[in-house]
């Protein structure tokens, strides 16, 4: 008897207004491990439509975000460096196999 595995590869979709929205792209791009060549993700070829809603999702918050004291904002940064400390093994793993 013979197992034949299927692996299905993940769409990567669009992060715009706080939340991941897919593409309404019908073209994708292959994200490929350089080491391996094996296909990791597809990427979509945005349209200009998703690009025009994303423009519009920034533009609708940087009101809110210009009022947002400094101190507040370097939070975001030093949440996104623990992150990056706090998986770095798994990061490395991942851009050098």
């Amino acid at each position: 008897m013979t197992s034949a595995t299927t692996t299905q590869t993940l769409d990567l979709q669009n992060y715009v207004g706080g939340g991941w929205h897919r593409s309404s792209a019908t073209e994708y791009v292959d994200v490929a491990n350089p080491a391996t060549a094996e296909i990791l993700a597809r990427t979509p070829l945005s349209t200009k439509a998703d690009v025009d809603a994303a423009v519009q999702a920034a533009a609708d918050a940087f009101p809110a975000w210009r009022r947002t004291p400094p101190g507040e904002r370097i939070q975001y940064l030093f949440k996104l460096k623990n992150l990056l400390d706090e998986h770095i093994d798994e990061i490395s793993r991942l851009i050098t196999d």
